[in-house]
């Protein structure tokens, strides 16, 4: 009854994760059909490698920042527009005379004349230094967002190498564990050990075999954080090519 409580617990867990894949895909609720299971996948074929810092431009809390930067700066560019001087058209029609006399008005013509107003109101300068310093902070929030970035690729990074090498660790230990089990099951049939010897060791070659279970999900976590920091599914121009890669 304790295994079975065990499995009800794991069944429920297998239907989360289900649900949670699909809602990653856009699918709805339900079962995941594979040809493969977990212990075919090799995630030892991600393998990172030189990638220019082009990629993170995709990042969308760096687009937010550089947006928000932008923005600042031309909000700098409004307020000095407020030391300009503004200019004012008048335009009106007046009576005149085609002879040279002022006398005798006979005929209109249009007259223009251009006013400067150039008076410049205190605030503005206030202004001016609060857009400033409005640009200012988002520069270096651009900055703080930047170097966030490189720290999580940095430790993405460390975490898969390290998982990786956890995992393949934890493999190995398995497969020596198995093949020494191999010959125990050997001298048990020889009466040289016995069964309860023999079933210590399965027990602590299935607990093994849970472990690497474990180390292989930590591995594949870590992939799936190093995509998303990379700004999933990144898409850069080799200089040197036309060709565009994607990884």
């Amino acid at each position: 009854m304790q295994i079975q409580a065990q499995i009800d617990i794991a069944t429920h867990n297998i239907i989360l994760s289900q649900n949670s894949l699909r809602y990653l895909l856009n699918q709805n609720p339900g079962e995941i059909k594979s040809a493969d299971n977990f212990a075919k996948l090799d995630f030892n074929r991600f393998k990172p490698g030189s990638l220019p810092a082009t990629v993170l431009q995709n990042q969308p809390d760096l687009k937010m920042a550089e947006y928000a930067v932008k923005s600042a700066h031309a909000g700098v560019a409004v307020a000095y527009a407020g030391l300009f001087p503004s200019l004012q058209l008048d335009s009106f029609i007046g009576a005149g005379s085609s002879n040279g006399t002022i006398g005798n008005p006979i005929n209109y013509s249009p007259m223009q004349d251009v006013y400067m107003n150039w008076g410049i109101n205190p605030s503005t300068f206030g202004q001016i230094e609060a857009q400033k310093g409005a640009y200012q902070a988002q520069v270096y929030r651009y900055i703080q967002t930047v170097r966030k970035i490189l720290k999580d690729v940095d430790n993405d990074f460390s975490a898969n190498r390290q998982y990786s090498s956890n995992y393949k660790n934890t493999q190995q230990a398995w497969n020596d564990l198995a093949k020494q089990y191999k010959l125990q099951q050997g001298l048990y049939q020889t009466g040289i050990m016995s069964y309860t010897q023999l079933l210590a060791s399965k027990i602590q070659l299935d607990n093994l075999a849970i472990a690497v279970n474990q180390a292989k999900l930590q591995q594949a976590m870590t992939v799936v954080n190093l995509y998303q920091d990379l700004a999933g599914g990144y898409k850069y121009q080799n200089p040197e090519s036309t060709i565009s890669t994607r990884d």
